[in-house]
């Protein structure tokens, strides 16, 4: 009995280990902003780009950005962008046509997180933009700010990605997203007029040293600490099971 409570901890703890290793490849493939070490300095720097996940909004209301679209003229002329990343539209202006874009269309990029020990201060937001016709405004989105908070950012050209600028953006703690107003010269897409926006962007920061208290609490729902009370439950069963035969033998 001894042998078998043994076995099947040691499957639990190779349970635990393979959750947590999931966990962190699950973490790594979000945007987050975040703090190397405990100590005070440099965040690691957080570099994106306009690709799937993100949206645009049109009549009032969120939906997925087109990213299977690429006119030949944008950048990068007669190629396609690198991997992982894409051109969004508003729509395929092949298959629609008369989509209005009378109004700008902001673009939105999926949840960025900003973990509570950077300095907002220090936040320095880097964009490279393609844009066919105009950005006019770049801004951040968040709690605090469920509509955005913009500053003008006039960039233009489509050939080429633009110089890099940073604009002075208003990030918080926690969830946000970096939003791009964008204007088409057309009043509706067309084939030979499309419209979208390509753009790179590297946010750095600086982080305030962790408190000497602060401990990273494992949330009770995580599968590894699930799986960690299961190991203590297992433990005290076998404990409790040696120390009833102890009793038995030592019985007169």
């Amino acid at each position: 009995m001894v042998h078998r409570t043994v076995t099947v901890l040691r499957h639990l703890a190779g349970a635990v280990a393979l959750a947590a290793l999931a966990s962190a490849a699950h973490g790594q493939s979000a945007l987050s902003l975040t703090c190397p070490t405990a100590a005070a300095g440099p965040a690691t720097p957080l570099t994106f780009a306009t690709g799937a996940g993100w949206e645009r909004q049109h009549s009032g209301s969120w939906g997925a950005a087109t990213t299977t679209y690429k006119n030949s003229a944008w950048y990068p002329s007669g190629s396609t962008p690198p991997a992982g990343t894409a051109w969004l539209s508003p729509a395929d202006p092949a298959t629609n046509p008369t989509f209005d874009t009378t109004n700008p269309i902001p673009f939105r990029s999926p949840g960025i997180q900003v973990n509570n020990r950077i300095d907002l201060s220090s936040i320095q937001t880097s964009i490279q933009v393609s844009v066919d016709n105009d950005l006019l405004r770049t801004g951040v989105s968040n709690t605090a700010n469920p509509g955005g908070v913009f500053v003008a950012t006039a960039q233009s050209g489509f050939g080429a990605l633009s110089a890099a600028f940073t604009p002075a953006l208003a990030w918080t703690h926690g969830a946000n997203r970096l939003i791009f107003e964008v204007k088409n010269a057309e009043a509706t897409l067309d084939p030979t007029t499309p419209m979208g926006i390509y753009a790179t962007v590297t946010v750095t920061a600086n982080c305030n040293a962790a408190s000497a208290s602060a401990v990273q609490a494992v949330p009770a729902d995580a599968p590894w600490a699930l799986l960690l009370a299961g190991l203590g439950v297992a433990g005290l069963a076998a404990r409790q099971r040696q120390a009833r035969r102890q009793d038995k033998n030592g019985a007169v």
